[in-house]
């Protein structure tokens, strides 16, 4: 009997779909549903003998240990499993089922425990298997996307990841009731019994893929054809009728508030330097580019180089010296003909952050919290090739997400955004890899392929033109926001609004978008928008006096922001049209 819902994956693709793919959805719910009975099959063979072997070991560990909340902890974890390992081994399947799939049925559990306290601390063996298997979790992500294809759903392979199964682990023990006192030794005995199995777990996991992908295939000529159907129908040209003409909205309306026009929002002009917004350049790979070079000596000079162990300033020693032909300073032995490789690697490495860092729209002023992750990633990127060819690598994940809530933080200027940006950059640090595990990685490195390098650059732009909209678009939410509440209540006579949503609007995106929120460009814009609006509102005693100085200002901040001369003569025509208007009465 399967141990996995089905009813919700086919919910949920309904919906993707629509009514009119019903026949796609016949032959692309058996592929899913197929791909989560592998998953199960593949998980239980490890999971069961693990649930099995649990309550010995730990009671084995109780019986050594000295500690005697230790002892209390095993004991009572361990007659706990005894007692129930089917239940526990349900829960795992359940929690692995729905970090993959997504299924509907608990996202709602999903969502409840994902709060911003939901943070877990992998263990050194854990991170070590994050990395060893990425390429396997890499691969098996490349082979999904067919059947992400064909169902229309979200499927992350990343639920299968170490970290995603130990994370399902520690939720069954927090669901049963066995809290963080009991997840030390469960996850030890996790590292011990589990973490050995998952060579053999993704293996198999490859494997049935193959008969999958082929319904998948299925599923996707039929989508094919269901859309071309579909396009030809839409492209019959309709009956001919008048369509009635909308009534025109009423002064002050909501429907007169509308956000800044797109095209009316100017984005920073993009640096020279070769960011993702410039023309890229020929790629260097050869060559260790300047600011990771710093970044290496720096190291080298920060740790003094030890006779006995192998530590970082050893290893940022000898990446340096790889740009020539003479021996490295630890005496590790890399032939000349083999250097290539990892200095590809450290040059795509130091390209990466620099392209991510250069973004006009991520804080220069976050700059040494963002060169916190470089060696690190310079690290990862010597052991482990997936990170440039595989778009669901952890590391390369966090870099964007890094990017995009440090982008956000600027517009924000919340003390939350900044939080989360502190924290990602936190995380980054758990991928500081041992040096010895770096050289050994380093001497058995294989190069990149050039069509693998153009599609990660390639990949990094669409993130970074992402990340450009996603602030372009808070910005606006932001100034609209403000407009609203500055006008809220208040009769506000019509060339108000029109020079609100036409000029002053996307002044104020553009100068938050350049400047920030905590900046004085964006406090004195809205500043000069209260006074328009009480001047209009309650005139003061010489009110020719008080629109004179308004009115000087407000055209000095549009010639600032680069309007050109006849778009200034119309702001300042509203503005003449406001100030002649008749004072409006306050609606009761």
């Amino acid at each position: 009997m399967s141990r996995m819902p089905d009813s919700d994956a086919t919910r949920l693709s309904a919906a993707a779909v629509g009514p009119a793919s019903s026949e796609v959805l016949k032959m692309g719910t058996p592929a899913i549903n197929a791909l989560r009975r592998s998953v199960s099959v593949a998980l239980t063979s490890v999971f069961k003998p693990f649930f099995a072997q649990l309550p010995e070991a730990l009671r084995r560990r109780a019986s050594v240990t000295v500690l005697v909340a230790e002892q209390r902890n095993c004991t009572a974890l361990a007659r706990a499993v005894a007692s129930d390992p089917s239940r526990w081994l349900d829960e795992v399947l359940v929690r692995v089922d729905i970090s993959l799939t997504g299924s509907a049925e608990s996202a709602k559990l999903a969502t409840s425990r994902a709060t911003a306290n939901d943070v877990m601390v992998l263990t050194p063996p854990q991170l070590r298997a994050e990395t060893q298997f990425a390429a396997l979790i890499g691969e098996f992500d490349t082979q999904l996307d067919l059947i992400r294809r064909s169902v229309r759903f979200p499927i992350h392979a990343g639920a299968l990841a170490p970290a995603s199964l130990c994370r399902a682990l520690r939720d069954t023990a927090v669901a049963l009731n066995y809290g963080s006192a009991h997840l030390r030794v469960l996850f030890d005995q996790f590292d011990t019994l589990v973490l050995p199995q998952l060579p053999s777990l993704y293996e198999k996991l490859l494997g049935s893929l193959t008969d999958i992908a082929s319904r998948a295939a299925e599923a996707e000529a039929m989508l094919a054809h269901e859309q071309a159907r579909s396009e030809a129908i839409r492209r019959q040209p309709p009956a001919e009728s008048p369509a009635p003409k909308p009534a025109p909205p009423a002064a002050g309306s909501a429907a007169t508030r509308e956000a800044p026009a797109p095209e009316a929002v100017p984005a920073p002009a993009p640096p020279a330097d070769g960011s993702p917004a410039a023309t890229p350049a020929r790629r260097k790979t050869d060559t260790i580019d300047d600011k990771t070079a710093s970044m290496l000596a720096s190291v080298r000079e920060r740790v003094p180089v030890s006779n006995d162990t192998y530590n970082d300033g050893s290893l940022a020693g000898d990446l340096l010296a790889l740009q020539g032909d003479t021996p490295l300073p630890s005496g590790t032995e890399v032939p000349v003909d083999k250097r290539k490789a990892p200095l590809q690697r450290i040059a795509l490495a130091g390209q990466f952050l620099n392209e991510a860092i250069e973004d006009p729209f991520v804080p220069e002023e976050l700059g040494p919290q963002h060169e916190s992750v470089r060696f690190p990633l310079v690290k990862s990127a010597l052991t482990d090739a997936t990170l440039f060819t595989a778009v669901t690598h952890p590391l390369r994940s966090l870099v964007n997400e890094l990017m995009l809530k440090s982008a956000t933080s600027r517009i924000t200027g919340t003390a939350e955004a900044r939080h989360m940006a502190a924290v990602l950059q936190q995380v980054l640090v758990q991928f500081d890899l041992a040096p010895d595990f770096v050289r050994e990685a380093m001497l058995n490195a294989e190069p990149i392929s050039d069509k693998q390098i153009n599609s990660f650059f390639s990949s990094q732009k669409q993130h970074a033109e992402k990340r450009r909209e996603t602030v372009i678009n808070e910005a606006k939410r932001l100034v609209v926001r403000e407009l609203e509440l500055r006008t809220f209540g208040r009769a506000v006579p019509q060339p108000v609004i029109r020079f609100f949503n036409t000029f002053w609007g996307p002044l104020l995106v553009k100068g938050l978008l350049q400047y920030g929120a905590d900046h004085d460009h964006w406090r004195n814009g809205l500043d000069l928008m209260e006074r328009l609006l009480d001047l209009i509102e309650t005139p003061p005693d010489d009110p020719q006096a008080a629109w004179r100085e308004l009115i000087s200002k407000m055209s000095t901040a549009l010639a600032g922001a680069k309007l050109d001369a006849t778009r200034i003569k119309s702001a300042l025509s509203l503005l003449e049209a406001a100030r002649k208007a008749p004072r409006p009465r306050q609606t009761l």
